[in-house]
């Protein structure tokens, strides 16, 4: 069945209206038309059968024929992400959000590439949660992750957040590996809380950087011998845990 997305504020009642840009796929590249059916995803756990009662030229009517609200992931799962070159970037938010994080945070580092200004962050951030909905659509996932707008790291520190546990992605000689103890450290079935995965930029965090995120308690953690591209790393931390809770 086609999957669309329409957030939580268009999906109160007994109709659906698709918008011009998913209106324009339906219509035009999927050739849907009235009485077709379709799933709409809200990105708040909504998933909602529907057909399609009338189509005009930029929107789409549908009636909402049964709807589901899935229970938020457990555990939530944030991803500090150094902020990589465009590409490797976008694929790293479509795949994260394949795998269920729940929170993105961009963080720009003393080695992060990219150089752009508060403006063009804003149109950073609406580009991945673009490329976040397609992927949600993709997966048929009910849950979108919440991106926030890319910020100093020293920043997200200071800001005091803390998670239940947390893991930053080190190349450290002597690191344990993440998967090693997991069990111990988070037993499957146990109350848990926010957990944290912290990976630095194409050319790793700094040695302070990296000090000032392990005082806020983040474990440096190693994923084997090879050094992985960032976003490869990234994604086998979310694999390894999503893996350990069934996700």
């Amino acid at each position: 069945m086609p999957r669309f997305y329409v957030p939580p504020a268009g999906c109160g009642g007994d109709s659906i209206l698709l918008g011009p840009a998913e209106t324009a796929h339906a219509v035009r590249v999927l050739r849907l038309g009235p009485g077709a059916r379709v799933m709409i995803l809200n990105g708040a756990g909504g998933r909602f059968d529907c057909e399609i009662s009338a189509v005009e030229k930029r929107a789409t009517t549908l009636r909402v024929i049964d709807s589901v609200v899935e229970p938020a992931p457990r555990p939530r799962v944030t991803l500090v992400q150094a902020v990589l070159k465009t590409k490797p970037m976008d694929w790293l938010i479509q795949k994260a959000t394949e795998l269920g994080v729940t929170r993105i945070v961009p963080v720009l580092t003393g080695r992060t590439v990219p150089d752009f200004s508060s403006a063009e962050s804003g149109r950073k951030r609406e580009k991945w949660e673009a490329v976040a909905v397609e992927a949600l659509k993709q997966c048929g996932l009910a849950w979108l992750p919440r991106i926030e707008p890319p910020q100093l790291l020293s920043g997200f520190i200071e800001t005091g957040t803390s998670f239940h546990a947390s893991w930053v992605g080190a190349l450290n000689v002597g690191a344990a590996r993440l998967g090693a103890r997991l069990d111990e450290v988070l037993p499957v079935g146990a109350e848990t809380g926010e957990l944290g995965l912290w990976l630095g930029p194409e050319g790793d965090f700094t040695a302070s950087e990296l000090a000032a995120i392990q005082a806020v308690g983040a474990i440096p953690v190693s994923l084997g011998p090879r050094v992985l591209r960032s976003e490869t790393a990234a994604l086998t931390m979310l694999a390894v845990l999503g893996e350990h809770f069934g996700r």
